[in-house]
Parts: C-alpha cells; sequence; structure tokens
C-alpha cells in the first residue's frame, strides 16, 4: 500500500515481524520507578524495545541493542504505553506488582 505518514496495523505487523521477534524472559525482584539503576532495568528495556508500540527510543540511549541500566523518563513514557496497552491501571509508570507480574508473563 502507498505510504501516508502514519503507522496502521499492517506497518505494525510487518515491524514487529522484523523487529519485534526476539523473546525475553526475565524475573523482577523488585518494583523499578525513575532513578532506578541495575541490570533489571536494562532487561525491562530490552523487553519493551521488543515491541515497536512500546520501544523506548528509535536511536540512542535506551534504543534496541543501546539499552542502559537507568530508568529515567524514556523508561517511564515506554513502561506508560506499556502499561495502557495491556489495561494496567493506574498507567503511571511505575513498574510495580501487577505490571511486573505481566511483564513476567503472569
Amino acid at each position: 500500500t502507498p505510504a501516508q505518514g502514519t503507522v496502521g496495523p499492517l506497518t505494525k505487523t510487518k515491524l514487529n515481524q522484523l523487529y519485534g521477534s526476539t523473546t525475553i524472559s526475565t524475573t523482577f525482584y523488585r518494583n523499578l520507578t525513575i532513578g532506578s539503576k541495575g541490570e533489571d532495568v536494562k532487561k525491562l528495556q530490552q523487553l519493551l524495545n521488543t515491541d515497536i508500540a512500546t520501544r523506548i527510543s528509535a536511536t540512542g540511549a535506551g534504543s534496541p541493542g543501546n539499552e542502559t541500566t537507568y530508568f529515567g523518563a524514556a523508561t517511564r513514557a515506554a513502561v506508560i504505553k506499556y502499561q495502557k496497552k495491556y489495561n494496567i491501571s493506574p498507567a503511571s509508570g511505575y513498574v510495580g506488582p501487577l505490571t511486573r507480574g505481566k511483564l513476567e508473563g503472569r
């Protein structure tokens, strides 16, 4: 189909096929929020980056392959997108028990 300047369902499906096929599994042992640091934050970013709809960033810090160990504003924004996508309320950007459970596949 011709490019229209928006990312519709077909484009999202194709992008996820091309870039979102990696499966990452992890267990989160603590809640995460702005200012959190550690390898678990990096795993969170990697998980969020597997879906074009919840990607941290397209380029630079936090982008696929450039995930960091710091939970900043871009990570919070991506967590909010994830929470909205999966109807986790409130969609606050805080990774607490409900969000951790969904991320872990529970």
